[in-house]
């Protein structure tokens, strides 16, 4: 078998079943839908909602956004227990999880209870936007994502990963979007960018977009430039969505506070046949989804209730690996106040540390002499062994890098040189980053 392999956007999209096959990183799902099970524990309590800006939707606090979901019983369980917004892009999987949700919403005869949303992504590779064609080619692609999700209009349509300020502020985009707002093809028009900061100033000087999504966590915690970018968001009247809010799922292999390897996929609840997304324990090197890493149960809830209990925050997109996360991460829906347990993994002091999650605010780029994305390769290390591990995530993220400035930029390094403003250790995830290609390459 080859050994070296180039990826690209296309290879992915074109070859997913071999690459998962070949990998053994992802197996297939043996449930299509959960039959009906018994109501959510809590449900004689009320779900918390709240407003999404100037959009007037109102949604319960949790969300779901799952990626690399190639399970519609997820979808259907997570409306059961009362989510009823669902995020999605025409990057994940090549396009299938908007065919997964759409399938799902649909045959659950749904649409008009549910918020749907997804997105587009104008930049590739880092190549620049050319303006004259950046409106005409958004539009084509939403009719495609449309057919997709088996839907005639999108109720939050975002561009997808913009940090640069010029697309932000792209006359051509702005004036697609408007029209199709226009036209009720779209209900909120959004954008949706990993470095925050700087794109919330821009998008409240603009006052085009209705709703921002982006990385928020407990890490963020001290970073009062952000927090005050985003107050001024939410106070224009622009509706905040929260990303990434347990921080990439910060369990590594050997161990890290309150951190455990994932447990093996549970059932759906009520003994139902069937299980979650594919993946079974003892997965390679825990690459595998059923051998996903991720925080352990009051380490989560306190997270998600840490981002939640700023009310600026409408809603969060909530990952669920397994029918377990469903249960335990929509809990908080009902109940913001900390637990005992909870309130001692907050008091903690080493725990911003020990996250060590990218803030993407790319300072580290000037550190590395050979010009490499940091940044990127830091969201692939925490798709590859966090958050996505066993899926092609990671590698539709890697392959999104410009030619030279990926994993090869660092293969003639002795030793890594780069730093960060915060608490990242950029070059023993680097180390890990190779050691993963290595394996999945292989």
């Amino acid at each position: 078998m080859q050994k070296k392999h180039s990826w690209t956007r296309r290879d992915f999209i074109a070859k997913p079943a071999a690459f998962l096959a070949a990998s053994q990183l992802l197996k297939p799902s043996g449930l299509l839908f959960a039959e009906p099970s018994t109501p959510a524990p809590a449900a004689t309590k009320k779900i918390i909602t709240r407003t999404l800006g100037r959009t007037g939707f109102s949604l319960p606090i949790v969300s779901m956004g799952e990626p690399a979901n190639d399970n519609p019983g997820i979808v259907r369980r997570a409306y059961e227990l009362g989510i009823r917004h669902f995020d999605t892009a025409a990057l994940y999987q090549g396009g299938k999880n908007e065919v997964l949700l759409g399938n799902a919403i649909k045959d659950m005869g749904v649409r008009k209870d549910v918020i749907m949303a997804s997105k587009i992504e104008v930049m590739q590779q880092g190549k620049t936007v050319d303006p004259a064609l950046a409106g005409p080619q958004l539009k084509t692609s939403f009719e495609a994502g449309l057919k997709r999700l088996q839907t005639d209009y999108l109720d939050i349509l975002y561009l997808h990963n913009v940090d640069d300020l010029s697309v932000v502020a792209m006359e051509g985009l702005l004036q697609a979007l408007t029209d199709l707002k226009k036209q009720g093809r779209i209900r909120a028009i959004g954008i949706s960018m990993h470095h925050a900061e700087p794109v919330l100033k821009e998008v409240v000087r603009l006052g085009v977009y209705d709703v921002v999504l982006f990385p928020f966590n407990y890490s963020m915690a001290t970073d009062q430039g952000l927090l005050a970018a985003i107050e001024s968001a939410h106070k224009s009247g622009v509706g905040i969505v929260a990303m990434k809010t347990t921080a990439g799922n910060f369990g590594q292999t050997g161990g890290l506070p309150g951190v455990s390897r994932g447990a093996p996929p549970s059932g759906p609840p009520s003994g139902q046949a069937g299980g979650p997304t594919g993946g079974q324990a003892g997965s390679p090197q825990g690459f595998g989804p059923g051998g996903r890493l991720g925080v352990s149960g009051a380490t989560r809830t306190a997270l998600l209730k840490w981002v939640l209990r700023h009310d600026m925050v409408a809603t969060l997109l909530s990952e669920f690996g397994t029918y377990d996360h469903i249960e335990q991460n929509f809990s908080v829906a009902y109940d913001l106040a900390y637990t005992d347990d909870e309130k001692k993994v907050l008091a903690d002091k080493k725990l911003i540390a020990s996250i060590e999650f990218c803030h993407q605010c790319s300072q580290c780029k000037g550190s590395c002499p050979n010009g490499a994305d940091i940044p990127t390769l830091m969201r692939t290390h925490m798709y590859a062994l966090q958050y996505y591990p066993g899926t092609g995530h990671p590698h539709e993220t890697l392959a999104s890098i410009p030619a030279g400035r990926g994993l090869e930029a660092c293969s003639n390094c002795d030793s890594c040189s780069a730093s960060c403003a915060w608490t990242v250790n950029i070059p023993r995830k680097i180390n890990q980053l190779q050691a993963w290609q290595k394996i999945v390459q292989a």
